[in-house]
């Protein structure tokens, strides 16, 4: 091996073992503070179940035409700023909400053990897109405060709380 094999190989050590400590002591660190871990860790949690169950619920709710149960599953400050009426219109007329066969999720991202933010891919009769499904742990239980399909609100937004 010459000497400038040498100094190559000892340079690409040094960067792969640079990235490496940088990913092991800064940004791992730093995905751990955002991602609080399983939501299954607190009693609470693990009282409140499997917050994918509510979604289940809500779109078989929809797909039934049973509005005012789908709604029930909604969060409070959900209810509290979007009408029911409102609800059950862009509900109602949600092609891939009406046609979903299955909701596959990829990664969960739990907050203070209280909120979740679940992206899936969901494939309907209306087609497959990309939904992200949001969720607040309330009374201990789980309930929804949103749904974004393709990247657009598949629900009436609430309103944003006052200051």
């Amino acid at each position: 091996m010459t000497d400038g094999q040498k100094i190559g190989l000892f340079f690409g050590v040094l960067i792969v073992g640079g990235f490496g400590a940088l990913f092991y002591f800064v940004l791992y660190p730093a995905f751990e503070a955002f991602d609080s871990g399983n939501p299954s860790q607190s009693a609470e949690t693990k009282a409140a179940g499997d917050p994918g169950a509510v979604d289940e619920e809500l779109i078989d709710h929809l797909q039934a035409g049973r509005y005012r149960e789908a709604y029930e599953l909604m969060a409070s400050g959900y209810r509290d700023t979007v009408p029911f009426e409102d609800f059950r219109r862009v509900a109602s007329q949600n092609a891939y909400l009406q046609s979903r066969r299955s909701i596959g999720c990829y990664r969960v991202v739990t907050r203070a053990k209280k909120v979740q933010v679940r992206e899936c891919i969901i494939d309907a009769d209306a087609g497959t897109a990309s939904a992200t499904l949001h969720y607040t742990l309330e009374d201990k239980r789980w309930r929804m405060t949103g749904i974004t399909i393709g990247g657009l609100p598949a629900l009436p937004a609430a309103a944003a709380p006052a200051e």
